[in-house]
Parts: structure tokens; sequence; C-alpha cells
């Protein structure tokens, strides 16, 4: 976990970087955190038609379907569909755990408070700390979109696989 108050090993350096630049990397790091939640929200979309779409092809796997046969055509299209179902129920799991990471480290009004009167290296200090945790947790949440994207690009190629195996057989 990320503990508050650390700063990059080469901490005192990044006092020399502009005010303004810091600024500019902080509304960046926030901005690049909406870009991954959005992103995790389309996935969540692509899993919930996806299952809508996997429950009409359920239905075409009750008794009596002329499509499918009994035995070990049955058995495999039934193998096919559970493991898409649990790769598409992956990666929505992924994609709600990377909205779920929720930490973004800001500068309240008690930090400035504080930073009233203080020296600008005081400022940039807090700055690059924000910067540094946000970066870490952003990546964190991009991992799990990541991570997200080909649980659900499997889960479709499997269905796909088995959409095929259907038509063809």
């Amino acid at each position: 976990m990320i503990e508050t108050g650390e700063l990059p090993p080469d901490r005192e350096r990044y006092v020399e970087i502009d005010l303004g630049t810091l600024e500019r990397l902080h509304a960046s790091e926030k901005d690049r955190k909406k870009g991954i939640e959005e992103k995790a929200k389309a996935n969540l979309v692509a899993v919930t038609v996806s299952f809508a779409l996997l429950s009409s092809v359920i239905g075409l796997l009750r008794e009596g379907n002329p499509f499918i046969k009994h035995g070990a055509l049955g058995i495999t299209l039934t193998i096919f569909l559970a493991v898409g179902l649990i790769s598409l129920l992956l990666g929505g799991l992924a994609a709600l755990r990377a909205l779920r990471v929720d930490q973004m480290c800001d500068l309240y009004i008690q930090t400035e408070y504080r930073l009233l009167g203080a020296p600008e290296t005081e400022r940039k200090r807090e700055l690059v700390l924000a910067i540094s945790i946000n970066e870490r947790i952003t990546n964190i949440r991009s991992n799990f979109v990541d991570a997200s994207y080909t649980h659900i690009r499997n889960g479709i190629l499997i269905m796909a696989c088995f959409g095929l195996f259907l038509i063809f057989h």
C-alpha cells in the first residue's frame, strides 16, 4: 500500500521543477484517472451486453433444440459456454475493481492553509508527493482495466468459437 509522506528517492531534484509544470502534471494525472474510469465503465457495459447475448444463446441449448446433439457435442458446447461466461465474469470483476480504487491525493484546504507563507519549495514537495501517489494509483487502475479488456476479449473469442461451432456443425 502507498504510504502518505513517501516521496520519490530523488525528491530534492524535484524542487527544481517549475511550480506551474507541477500543477499541470497534477491536473493531467486527474484527467488520466477520469479516462481510465470511462474505459472501466465501457468494459462494464460490454460485459452487460455480452451477458444479454449469452442468455439468448443459452436458449439455443435448451432441450429439444435441433441445432444441438447430445453427447460429446453437448459437453463441448457446455464447456465453451462455461469458459466464455467465466472469462466475461472475470472481465466485469476487473472493471469493477478498477472503479473501486478510488483514492486520489490532492491538496486540500488544510494543506493550502498550512502552506500559506511557506517557501515555494514546500508547495512543490506537496505537489510532487501528490503526483507520485496519483501516478501509482492510476497505474493500478490501468492494470485492472487492461486485465478487464483481456478477459472480455477472451470471452468474446470463446463465444465466437461457440457460435461458429453451432453454425458449422
